[in-house]
């Protein structure tokens, strides 16, 4: 079944009348046009998979001009009222989540708004932005504070902001070395920050417990009543699609599967939002790291290990699998390793002394590297392997570095490898180090369980990507909020302020 569905110009005749008509039938007709299912049950499997809705002729705006046919012997032509009334079904059978959403948008862009200039921003009746603020006033996401002065006649209004105590939520950034964790508010600002090594020994359900208790115990002592809207964590692994399970693992192999994920999921107070850790350090540059939004980028998190993520006008490309842009895996041309055995941490010491070399982590190598000259040297051979791979699959326009690997690898030797891989296979693209650093994939999960958030309170996915935050303020929160330390036993915690003891 094919459904081609174009719309009305707001607030033309024909919407209004198709709004008129529908009344009453709402919600079952829309389920007879969005759900196959529902076709099935009304018309037959057999006419509901010729049913298709004819464009609008875009000559004549906000006119539905052409007939909605089905295929049949007989070649029957549905009356024009019939589509009117579809029509409107469609358009109206929404109205109050989509207008709530726009409404939600703009006042999460933290600009100063009134009920006219929101009327104005969304294209939405000002009686209807009224109810809808008036709903939001009632259930405590929206507060009205001081009175916006106008010029001329007409009364004062009142400035509208959302309530930044409205919701909380948990971002975590799971890795093979240390776990992060962030708890903010409903504008994006960090309340609290957890900074623990990872119990690499646990279970997969003994992980998801061990993280279950560290949320709960960040919302217990520093929620003050506050509710947990969504939490998001970003896996050191291949996740798929689907979200429900975690495909590989080069340093958590425990969270392989289904059980992890299904713990989680089942333990967290609030629903959860599940990523790969580079997907969600690219969201959090794209959201706070300043990249264009025109701009094909790709993000490698090199670590314990490597992984990568690539973003076109700023959508995240995910696989069926999660394995889209896992480059690590490729060997090295004529030769065993493969590329994340040299360019990741934990890869690189493993070879480094398979070579006799007696070095304890990575850094050492690049901090003496006359004396290991040959492995640097094989280090940026990979790297202008991997770089050229990336360059050719996606022709990005910058390639940025995080992890602590990464920190490795000095600007020179970056330029380096981009002026190789320009010439070798044409693709000039922009190599630096993220702005983010390491906080990117915490912001990321935290910018992650915000869409989730938003979408609880009534805003559609679609729109929820449009909100836009103010990266400074986001990032100068998370800068001040203080640190809580975790001891192993459970609901135990100290605070440190700034890495001292308050």
């Amino acid at each position: 079944m094919i459904l081609r569905i174009g719309q009305d110009e707001p607030g033309s005749p024909m919407s209004r009348t198709a709004t008129r008509a529908d009344r009453g039938l709402r919600a079952e007709r829309t389920d007879f046009l969005l759900h196959r299912r529902g076709l099935e049950k009304r018309i037959g499997p057999s006419r509901a998979s010729s049913v298709s809705i004819a464009a609008p002729d875009r000559t004549m705006p906000g006119r539905f001009t052409r007939s909605l046919r089905r295929s049949s012997p007989h070649g029957l032509i549905f009356s024009r009222a019939f589509i009117i009334t579809l029509r409107g079904i469609l358009k109206s059978s929404r109205p109050r989540t989509t207008s709530r959403g726009l409404v939600l948008a703009e006042l999460l862009s933290g600009e100063e708004m009134d009920r006219a200039r929101l009327a104005a921003s969304t294209g939405l009746s000002f009686p209807t932005v009224a109810r809808i603020v008036d709903d939001l006033l009632t259930q405590g996401i929206v507060l009205e504070q001081r009175k916006i002065v106008r010029q001329g006649p007409g009364r004062h209004a009142a400035a509208l902001n959302l309530d930044p105590r409205a919701a909380l939520v948990v971002g975590i950034d799971l890795g093979g070395t240390h776990c992060r964790m962030v708890l903010a508010d409903a504008l994006g600002r960090a309340v609290v920050r957890s900074h623990e090594a990872t119990p690499r020994e646990l279970a997969a359900e003994e992980l998801a417990g061990w993280l279950v208790d560290g949320v709960q115990t960040l919302v217990r002592d520093h929620a003050d009543d506050m509710p947990l809207r969504a939490v998001a964590i970003g896996l050191p692994g291949v996740v798929a699609a689907t979200a429900d399970r975690v495909v590989g693992s080069q340093n958590l192999g425990q969270i392989v599967g289904t059980a992890f994920v299904e713990a989680i999921t089942a333990g967290m107070p609030a629903p959860v939002v599940v990523g790969n850790d580079s997907n969600f350090g690219l969201r959090g540059e794209l959201h706070f790291g300043g990249i264009p939004e025109d701009e094909t980028a790709v993000l490698f998190s090199l670590g314990t290990g490597l992984g990568s993520a690539v973003a076109i006008d700023r959508h995240l490309l995910v696989g069926s699998e999660g394995l889209l842009g896992e480059f690590g895996r490729l060997r090295l041309p004529g030769r065993r390793e493969r590329l994340r055995d040299l360019v990741s941490g934990a890869g690189l010491v493993a070879y480094a002394r398979s070579k006799g070399a007696a070095i304890g982590s990575a850094a050492e190598i690049f901090a003496d590297r006359e004396q290991h000259a040959a492995l640097v040297a094989e280090v940026r051979e990979a790297l202008v392997h991997l770089v050229s791979i990336t360059a050719l699959a996606y022709e990005p326009g910058r390639i940025l570095f995080t992890g602590g690997f990464s920190d490795s690898l000095d600007q020179p030797m970056l330029n380096e490898v981009r002026d190789e891989v320009a010439e070798t296979v044409g693709v000039l693209a922009e190599l630096r180090h993220s702005r983010l650093g390491q906080a990117g994939g915490l912001v990321g999960a935290m910018a992650a369980a915000l869409g989730r958030s938003y979408r609880s309170m009534g805003v559609d996915e679609q729109t929820a990507t449009t909100v836009r935050a103010d990266p400074a303020e986001v990032i100068a929160a998370l800068t001040a909020s203080p640190v809580v330390h975790r001891s192993r036993e459970p609901s135990l915690s100290r605070t440190v302020l700034n890495g001292r003891n308050p």
